[in-house]
């Protein structure tokens, strides 16, 4: 894959996303000035970057920071350590985290249904929620009244795959967790739990 171009046209968390959702391996070069960042990728899990004197999670927080620079994607480059232990997506979540507030936009355009791809864990038929069959719509409208209340536009992705759901009870659960974390990463980390309590909330009431 020929990956290449300029930092002001591509937002790093765009780059590392497009990385590790295609499950690459090699190494993302990033100039800036005078330095080099690399971010070592293995079957799209980040193992290994480093940034001056900072190696880790350190250097991938720091080089998120830069808005000019080059960067470059070089397929099946082995790296030279690993100093790194989590996926892309966590790693993502939390260089968002120690973001100040003017760096979040980085994340706004990052596209939902990618991120979040990944097999779901099938809970054990004891944890499934029983009873009558129900009607998922109002418990959805209810789920989307809380996301455009407290987002407005930036939840515009949220609700569109709120909308494909299949509106299972389980289903919606597993979306309350997914949602969490998309505007943990992608819009205000501080306000995440929050909102995730209250999608939660809107499916339980409707069981009562």
């Amino acid at each position: 894959m020929e990956l290449k171009g300029s930092l002001s046209n591509f937002s790093l968390p765009d780059i590392v996303q497009l990385i590790g959702s295609t499950k690459r391996t090699g190494v993302l070069v990033i100039k800036i000035g005078p330095d080099k960042a690399n971010i070592y990728f293995d079957g799209g899990t980040i193992i290994h970057s480093e940034f001056r004197d900072l190696t880790g999670q350190e250097a991938i927080t720091r080089v998120f920071k830069e808005e000019e620079g080059g960067f470059q994607f070089l397929a099946d480059q082995e790296a030279p350590v690993r100093s790194v232990a989590l996926d892309w997506m966590n790693v993502l979540m939390e260089a968002a985290r120690v973001q100040d507030e003017g760096g979040k936009d980085d994340f706004d355009d990052l596209d939902f249904e990618a991120a979040m791809a990944g097999p779901a864990e099938e809970a054990p038929a004891e944890a499934r929620p029983k009873g009558p069959a129900w009607d998922p719509a109002p418990v959805k409208e209810k789920m989307e009244e809380i996301l455009d209340s407290a987002f407005g536009k930036k939840a515009r992705k949220i609700i569109k795959e709120l909308g494909k759901d299949e509106g299972s009870k389980m289903s919606l659960l597993e979306f309350c967790e997914k949602a969490e974390k998309y505007v943990y990463v992608f819009i205000d980390n501080k306000q995440s739990e929050e909102i995730g309590k209250k999608l939660r909330a809107a499916i339980e009431e409707s069981v009562l």
